[in-house]
């Protein structure tokens, strides 16, 4: 199943009455992608891009989409994941990513036979301009 990293909120981003959506996306990503948003040898920016509510399907409410600039070319980012995989498997820690897949269009994406995630083709298409920073 085609997906990005995402997740929900949990009681460590809440301070009183509010959220912490930085945090939130920032725990996300660490946990799923071992990407620490604020790591600037890894991540030379990040913006959030959109928050989107879809129609249909499980991914009813609220979404917030950051996008991050790696400081990692493809193959760089391919082995970091492999290695980070092995991790998880050796410590016994949920791997909520296979392999990860490196999209330059979203044709490619349509193109794609792998199910893919109900909210996945339209919050990227609505998002397609922002990708460029």
């Amino acid at each position: 199943m085609l997906q990005i990293p995402g997740g929900n909120i949990d009681k460590s981003d809440i301070n009183g009455n509010v959220v912490d959506i930085i945090k939130t996306i920032n725990r996300e990503t660490l946990e799923e992608v071992n990407i620490d948003l604020e790591n600037k040898e890894l991540v030379s920016n990040y913006k959030i891009s959109y928050i989107f509510k879809p129609d249909v399907g499980e991914a009813q409410g609220m979404q917030i989409l950051a996008v991050a600039n790696l400081n990692m070319t493809k193959a760089e980012m391919e082995n970091y994941y492999k290695e980070y995989y092995k991790y998880l498997g050796n410590n016994n820690l949920e791997k909520e990513f296979k392999i990860i897949h490196f999209i330059s269009s979203i044709e490619q994406l349509e193109k794609m036979n792998n199910p893919k995630r109900p909210y996945l083709l339209p919050l990227i298409k609505s998002v397609i301009e922002d990708f460029v920073f």
